[in-house]
């Protein structure tokens, strides 16, 4: 077959869709048999939704400095970072140094400890906007005792948050209407960047964070912030960007 021809024929999306896929899961046996194995024990054979994609996700082996090997011996360059948590990268000197102290004098001690402490102490010194604070396994957590102590504290229970938002992994919004993987909490979907519909609705708890997918995320419109951060029936709530 010519090129010319395999052009043409690759120039059907779900044809070269279908190529791409089949490529994909030719070069990565080891990674697909963990993942046929995984399913066995582990709803979609992982325990982190994010991580999840079609045919399989590819399972790395190990890591040093920006780099990353796949099961198959594939070399990647990292440029996830974690989303964020990793920015380190694999090798860092100091971060091995901390954890190997750390290991030796033990890790689940059942009580507090001085490092607690420290980190806390750094994080409300970097960020003015942080009196006190109390650490999470992950953000989904977070958003959970958030919303819990902001109904506690102002005596509200709906909570709006916007159409398309994500907030976790029992926190989710689709623009499709109500997910059933979210908690039965008393939301008011309400549509992004829309500060005339935000105001008319009763007066809840506001949560705003731009609506997001995995490659994507909306900035909130000036007047949309300005309108929800002034509002006087608003318990006020930090925007922050979604992760892309």
């Amino acid at each position: 077959m010519s090129s010319a021809t395999a052009l043409r024929r690759n120039s059907d999306l779900g044809t070269a869709l279908e190529e791409a896929r089949a490529a994909y899961a030719a070069a990565r046996p080891r990674s697909a048999a963990l993942h046929e194995r995984a399913s066995e024990v582990m709803p979609g054979g992982n325990t982190r939704s994010v991580l999840a994609y079609g045919p399989f996700p590819t399972a790395m082996a190990r890591g040093e400095d920006c780099r990353l090997w796949d099961l198959d011996g594939h070399a990647y360059l990292d440029l996830c970072g974690e989303y964020t948590a990793g920015l380190f990268g694999h090798s860092e000197p100091r971060i091995h140094k901390a954890l190997h102290a750390t290991l030796e004098g033990g890790i689940n001690l059942a009580a507090v400890g001085q490092g607690e402490e420290r980190l806390a102490r750094l994080l409300c010194g970097r960020f003015p906007s942080l009196q006190r604070l109390r650490f999470t396994n992950s953000g989904t957590e977070a958003n959970l005792m958030a919303l819990t102590a902001a109904r506690g504290f102002t005596g509200r229970n709906t909570i709006m948050v916007m159409q398309g938002g994500y907030h976790g992994g029992v926190l989710t919004f689709p623009l499709a209407g109500p997910s059933p993987a979210t908690l039965p909490l008393p939301f008011l979907p309400t549509p992004y960047n829309d500060s005339a519909e935000a105001t008319r609705r009763p007066a809840p708890m506001r949560r705003t964070r731009p609506p997001s997918s995995s490659s994507r995320c909306w900035a909130a419109a000036a007047a949309f912030r300005q309108r929800r951060n002034s509002s006087p029936r608003c318990a006020p709530w930090p925007t922050r960007p979604a992760p892309c």
